[in-house]
Parts: structure tokens; sequence; C-alpha cells
């Protein structure tokens, strides 16, 4: 290897930010799904929007799906009685099904009984349609 290509090497780990040593990473003692739920979920639900946006971000977080993906859900792509699992229209016009956890299908579940039975609706509305 070419000190060039070892100098080019470096800088793009330095971009990156990735590095070419094996190192342990000591990971934060705090939990991250306990505050996601814990204190992002007490600040956000004062509000119908605030409750609305504390099931969208616990459902990202759960599922890892796209923005996109998750504000064009509609309640009829979300199954909470067999797989406990949502449907998502990716790019290129795939359909994928996320499994949820047991919690994110509770707090969804609550949510969609606050909205109107449209199946055809949103999940995730953007005004207080109750």
């Amino acid at each position: 290897m070419s000190s060039r290509s070892a100098g080019s090497v470096v800088r793009i780990q330095y971009a990156s930010g990735c590095s070419a040593k094996r190192t342990v990473v000591a990971r934060s003692p705090v939990d991250d799904h306990a505050v996601s739920t814990g204190a992002l979920g007490a600040l956000l639900r004062k509000t119908w929007s605030g409750e609305r946006d504390h099931v969208l971000l616990s459902t990202l977080y759960n599922t890892g799906a796209r923005v996109s993906e998750l504000t064009a859900l509609k309640v009829s792509d979300v199954d909470l009685d067999r797989s406990q699992s949502i449907r998502v229209l990716g790019k290129g016009r795939k359909e994928r099904r996320i499994p949820l956890w047991r919690e994110t299908a509770r707090v969804l579940q609550l949510w969609l009984a606050r909205l109107p039975a449209a199946a055809d609706g949103p999940a995730f509305p953007n005004r207080n349609v109750a």
C-alpha cells in the first residue's frame, strides 16, 4: 500500500467516524428503551398531538422504519390481532412486514382506539380527528 493510499484511508476513517482499530465501545448504563418510553413519554403525552408523537416515535424506535413509511401508514396496515406487526410500503414500492414489541403493540392499540374507525385513514393523522 502506498503512502498516498494510507493517507486516503485515514482521511476516510476520520470523516466517517470509523476506526481501523478494533476497540470495545463502552455503552451507557442507561437503557435506551427506558429513556424513550420513560422521560420522553412523560413529556409528550400531555396533549393529543404529543400522544400521537409518542406513539410515532416508539414505533420508529421499535421498527427502524423510515419516517416516510410511518407517516403513510394506514390503520389497515396495522395488524395487532394475529402477528402484531405493521405493513409498510418502502422504496421502490416494496412491501415489508415488520414485527412489533409487545409494549409498542400495546401503545399502538391504545392510540388506534382513539381514532375514528376508518380502516383507510392514517394511523398518525395531523389533527385531532376524534
